[in-house]
Parts: structure tokens; sequence; C-alpha cells
């Protein structure tokens, strides 16, 4: 993976909806719903993206972060459940990808355990920044 330099307001976003979808799983069993946080001129906004399948509506909110005109310290941060394939299996995992206005995409990845009737849920070791061919964007 290069190594990249991430600037410090775009990690805060990252992890402010990382933690977000963390939480919604946690509190209603998931699924998780895709949504989508804008920063633009230091105020932010919230979208979230809802069809009669996950997966298209994680297309449409990839499809509106795409579209978003993004200028200076402008960020949009897409959120999403999905699986993680790693060499211990294949993991729930809530994704964030940030994409700022140089173009610049940067992927953390929480892998989870989800509720069942014998486990609560429960988050598997630290998040993980990902290479971006995870990535929806």
């Amino acid at each position: 993976m290069d190594r990249q330099i991430i600037p410090q307001a775009k990690v805060e976003l990252l992890f402010l909806g990382l933690e977000h979808g963390v939480e919604s799983v946690r509190a209603s069993g998931g699924p998780l719903t895709p949504f989508v946080i804008i920063e633009r001129n230091g105020k932010r906004e919230i979208a979230r993206f809802l069809a009669d399948q996950l997966e298209e509506a994680l297309d449409k909110a990839a499809t509106y972060v795409r579209s978003v005109p993004l200028a200076g310290a402008d960020i949009c941060v897409l959120v999403y459940d999905g699986y993680m394939n790693t060499s211990e299996g294949k993991w729930d995992t809530i994704y964030a990808e940030a994409l700022d206005s140089t173009g610049q995409i940067t992927i953390v990845g929480q892998r989870y355990r989800p509720r069942t009737g014998q486990a609560e849920f429960d988050t598997i070791g630290n998040p993980a920044l990902l290479p971006g061919a995870h990535g929806r964007l």
C-alpha cells in the first residue's frame, strides 16, 4: 500500500462515520442502512440511502458521493456494512470511505461479530486502514 498522509479533519470524519456505523449495528442488530456524511465549510450533513435491497442502497450512496462537488477542505464519507476476507476467514465489517477534494480516497474497516441468540455484538480488533481495492468509490 502506498504511504499517504491523511489530514486530521479527514481522519476525524472517517472515525466519526465508522463509530456511528458500529453503534448503529450494535443498537439495532443490523443491517446498517448506508449513509453519507458531508463536511463543507465547517458544517456537516448526513444522508441515508434506502432501497428494496441493501446493495441497491449502497450503489445509490456511492453514486451520490461521486456526484458531490468538493472543494478546498470538503470531505465526503460513505459508511456501509459488508464483509472482509482475511486469512482468518470472512468477517462482518463496517467500512468508512472518505473522498476529499483532491480525489484521494481513504478507507477504514472495523470487523465485528454480530449479535446472535448466544452472543452479544462485539468489535474484533482495531479499525484497519485498507487499500483502495476494498472500496466502493
